[in-house]
């Protein structure tokens, strides 16, 4: 299998993660793409500095309360637009539908707002290969065209791979109810106006 070089690629290149709320009524799949500006590395930099001493890379569900401000604060000096897919209800339903059916809105929305590559963290041989095989049914449906999708070995020292995943997991705490968004609210109202969120029925 050919592999991608990000510096070929024509067209914007985002970064993206998933999630699970098992614990939301009802369950939901969450994949987020994150698009950043050209002058974003200066201010990715300092999501950098937000992570906590000891912790391998900035994950939202091991953060304490003010360790989210913190991150919020400084999520929200990055140039970024994110895109979030929900896809539920998941109640019954195999977690890879899940993915597949938000990975199918996300490729498309993304495609049209001019993304031509979408990296992913890896994650097993054959789960990756399920998300290719998901974007070649996708071409010979004709629903996407461009838009490829990279599997990257690791998360933990890219901010640009933690930048969705802080996305989700606030996201998922303000729609699931969970967690105390109101400690971040203000400095997520800058974030927020950068983030589209779509459904995905299953």
């Amino acid at each position: 299998m050919a592999t991608i070089d990000e510096a070929s690629v024509q067209g914007k290149v985002a970064w993206g993660d998933e999630s699970m709320r098992q614990n939301a009524t009802p369950q939901l799949y969450l994949m987020c793409a994150t698009v950043f500006e050209d002058d974003a590395n200066e201010s990715l930099e300092r999501m950098r500095r937000a992570k906590p001493r000891g912790m391998r890379k900035l994950h939202w569900r091991d953060l304490r309360e003010r360790e989210k401000i913190v991150v919020v604060e400084a999520m929200a000096d990055v140039p970024h637009w994110s895109t979030v897919v929900a896809a539920s209800p998941l109640n019954g339903i195999r977690q890879e539908r899940g993915r597949r059916k938000a990975l199918e809105v996300l490729l498309q929305s993304l495609e049209s707002d001019g993304v031509n590559l979408l990296n992913l963290e890896s994650r097993w041989r054959q789960e990756d290969k399920a998300d290719l095989d998901m974007v070649f049914a996708l071409q010979n449906r004709k629903l996407i065209k461009n838009i490829r999708v990279r599997h990257v070995a690791s998360g933990t020292d890219d901010p640009r791979l933690w930048m969705p995943d802080q996305v989700l997991g606030a996201v998922g705490d303000i729609l699931c109810g969970t967690g105390n968004p109101s400690a971040w609210s203000r400095a997520w109202e800058a974030v927020d106006k950068r983030v589209k969120i779509l459904l995905a029925p299953l």
